[in-house]
């Protein structure tokens, strides 16, 4: 199915970016470390580790949102769905779906308009003077790749309704193996 193959191609996407927050980390906690440590020995510090820390998490949440979509590492709490017949867990795996993605939309909205906020008023960080713009932009980024997630596991999922066959998950996991 085009959906399938879709999904793989954001996934091999995903998989390839979610780099970028597993350097940020290393970067910081090193960071983090220094700063420690030269706060201990003296009265200084590294100027804007704060800030640095701050716009870097923006980074690492929005992109791992989207890799734990992909891998399907997103705490869900099954106890009742698994005592339900599969057309009932079909059904409320679609009903969780959509109402993640519409909610994911209106976050996309939102990000879009703080980015041109951001523009608009040249908001910049306190002490290191750093536009926020362009962490709001990576921040956008991480939304739309996670909503496009959820519109295509939305699509899956309703087709395996229709057809009464495997959730969702059980789906994706046929795929991989």
């Amino acid at each position: 199915m085009i959906f399938e193959k879709i999904r793989a191609v954001c996934a091999g996407f995903i998989s390839k970016i979610s780099v970028a927050p597993m350097v940020i980390v290393f970067f910081l906690v090193c960071m983090t470390t220094v700063d420690v440590i030269i706060r201990k020995l003296s009265p200084y510090n590294i100027r804007g580790s704060l800030e640095l820390t701050e716009m870097g998490m923006v980074i690492i949440i929005w992109i791992s949102i989207s890799f734990f979509q992909v891998s399907k590492g997103h705490i869900r709490v099954t106890m009742f769905l698994d005592k339900m017949p599969k057309y009932l867990r079909l059904f409320w795996d679609m009903f969780a779906h959509v109402l993640a993605s519409v909610i994911m939309a209106l976050c996309v909205y939102a990000g879009v308009g703080r980015v041109q906020s951001d523009i608009n008023r040249d908001l910049r960080s306190t002490v290191l003077l750093i536009p926020q713009f362009p962490f709001a932009i990576m921040m956008v980024i991480g939304e739309i790749l996670f909503l496009v997630l959820l519109v295509l596991d939305t699509i899956l999922t309703i087709v395996n309704f229709r057809k009464k066959e495997l959730t969702t998950e059980e789906a994706l996991e046929a795929l991989e193996s």
